[in-house]
């Protein structure tokens, strides 16, 4: 299992960006077009799943230099990658540039590797996002009550959550440190509260508040369980609850973050992951395939 890259290009159909963008797709990048900035920057603002923006120069000649402050101020971690109509970019940017500039004889190629040198997928190798899958599954549907569908996992650079409560509960131990967030709506906390708690008559946003932090916990207790096999144990901090709409969250490194979704009546509760450290290449001190632990129907508890 990997991770969707969802790729904005502003641009026009046809254009320089549209064709070598062809290069991205099929190897786990979905790309959303618009032709002018306007309309991408509110995508940008209401589209959290955005991984990486590409902009071609002659739709950013008036207001790209705005552009990119913009999306820089709000959504620092997300990367641009503005494909000049020349050698050099036309647009004089402030201190605020884009990630990486192209001249306008790059190739597809080269595209594709800057493109996957921002998103290296090295972050989220698939064994971690399969086992967050399942531990997040396995919780809601055997704690919880729940039937879930699944959405598919996405990588995600920007700083907004989803929902009106969040449930932040941050891991950290030997070289290895991160976070959950569980977003879902007061509405759906509650339902889910009094599935759970039967005759409960109201659920107060408190209330919801610590449902969607002990979701986050025995999520997070169950995935620990995966890392111990490996010398990599990791202790978890004490959830912190966020209330209101339309919120943001910065973190310290700029590694994109995992978005699941996972849905089911009255709403969706989304999964926001993120290591601050991991080094998947340092993880294993054997020969012992992971996947075999995944395969084998293990069930741990705490």
């Amino acid at each position: 299992m990997k991770a969707t890259k969802y790729i904005l290009l502003v641009g026009m159909p046809g254009g320089r960006l549209s064709t070598s963008a062809e290069v991205l797709k099929g190897i786990d990048y979905q790309v959303l077009q618009v032709p002018a900035l306007d309309p991408a920057l509110k995508l940008v603002d209401h589209f959290p799943h955005l991984s990486l923006v590409l902009i071609e120069e002659e739709v950013g000649l008036q207001g790209g230099r705005s552009f990119v402050n913009n999306v820089k101020e709000h959504h620092p971690n997300l990367p641009i990658i503005w494909a000049c109509a020349g050698q050099q970019p036309s647009v004089v940017f402030d201190q605020v540039e884009p990630d990486i500039i192209l001249p306008c004889n790059f190739e597809p190629t080269e595209l594709r590797k800057e493109s996957h040198g921002l998103l290296c997928e090295h972050f989220y190798p698939s064994y971690v996002i399969q086992e967050l899958v399942a531990s997040g599954n396995s919780v809601l549907v055997n704690s919880f009550k729940t039937s879930t569908s699944i959405t598919d996992p996405a990588l995600k650079t920007t700083q907004k959550l989803f929902g009106d409560t969040n449930a932040l509960v941050t891991f950290s131990g030997d070289r290895i440190a991160g976070h959950v967030v569980v977003s879902a709506n007061q509405k759906h906390l509650a339902a889910l509260y009094q599935r759970i708690m039967p005759g409960i008559a109201h659920v107060s946003k408190e209330e919801g508040g610590d449902l969607a932090g002990e979701i986050g916990n025995q999520i997070l207790g169950r995935f620990k369980q995966f890392f111990q096999k490996y010398s990599r144990p990791f202790a978890l901090g004490l959830p912190i609850i966020l209330y209101g709409s339309d919120l943001a969250i910065g973190y310290s490194t700029r590694r994109p973050t995992l978005m699941i979704g996972f849905q089911e009546e009255p709403g969706t509760i989304y999964l926001d992951f993120g290591f601050e450290i991991f080094d998947p290449e340092d993880m294993f001190e054997s020969d012992t395939n992971p996947e075999e632990i995944l395969e084998s129907g293990e069930i741990l508890f705490l």
